[in-house]
């Protein structure tokens, strides 16, 4: 059988450990300036958005709202794959702005940016131009065959970024 030993936060082992310098790590102030949110309009999205808002308050720190427009290739009736054209930047920025104003305080700076790549792509060459210190995205949680043929944008992110980011899930529990 075996038996578990509970050790008291209270005792005066425990107190004098926590009040004895160490040679460990040690807490360093978090510095958040820049917050990165790829949104693309999902509810998903908005909730990433949330949690970038309440962080981005608390630490002083500017939103940029980045919108990537994946270019599209479509196959018409009897004729071959045709690009199509991306959607208009002004109208993207619009939506984006809206965005602004609907769901993010004023006392919060924020900036609006779109690129026309492929949704991961894009994201990571915006991380590499704006330098944030935290991207905050959402996932839409895909699996099986979808995630294989569509992939994950959050985790092609998480493995080319360059700084933390945050993933935000449909399903987990909330901290915001």
């Amino acid at each position: 059988m075996k038996t578990e030993t509970l050790i008291s936060a209270n005792t005066p082992e425990a107190i004098e450990s926590r009040t004895q310098p160490s040679s460990g790590l040690q807490p360093h102030p978090i510095r958040l300036n820049e917050i990165l949110v790829p949104i693309d309009f999902s509810q998903m999205s908005y909730k990433a958005l949330q949690y970038a808002v309440s962080l981005a308050a608390q630490y002083g720190a500017r939103v940029t709202l980045l919108h990537v427009v994946d270019p599209a290739v479509v196959a018409r009736e009897f004729a071959p794959a045709l690009m199509l054209e991306p959607r208009d930047t002004r109208s993207v920025e619009r939506e984006l702005s809206e965005v602004r104003q609907l769901q993010i305080p004023e006392s919060v700076v924020t900036n609006i940016a779109t690129r026309y790549d492929t949704a991961a792509e894009g994201i990571l060459e915006a991380i590499k131009e704006f330098e944030p210190d935290l991207v905050v995205i959402s996932t839409h949680g895909r699996s099986g065959l979808k995630r294989i043929v569509l992939g994950s944008t959050a985790e092609k992110v998480v493995r080319g970024a360059n700084c933390p980011v945050l993933v935000v899930r449909e399903t987990e529990r909330d901290f915001v």
